[in-house]
């Protein structure tokens, strides 16, 4: 509960999506590290520090909890995912 990003280090750029969002995704630079400080269900500090994917879900889900998407923060276009799946098919 009421989870805190204590630390975070190094970058990482990589595609994001989201049901808040459905069928977009796209190009969001987030923490290749975290730590974060929270609560337990009994109340009882805890600290854990998350990397790479687990670090990217991390970031993503706290915005939620700021009332943030990940729409804002994406680099360049929001694409549409079946956009991108015809250009992986082509390659």
């Amino acid at each position: 509960m009421n989870p805190v990003i204590v630390d975070r280090d190094g970058e990482q750029l990589g595609w994001e999506g989201c049901l808040s969002v459905p069928g977009k995704s796209g190009q969001v630079t987030r923490p290749l590290s975290v730590t974060v400080k929270a609560k337990n269900l009994d109340m009882e500090d805890i600290t854990f520090t998350a990397t790479e994917f687990f670090a990217r879900a991390v970031c993503h889900e706290l915005d939620h909890l700021d009332g943030h998407l990940y729409v804002e923060k994406v680099e360049g276009r929001l694409y549409d995912n079946e956009e991108l799946m015809a250009e992986e098919e082509e390659e």
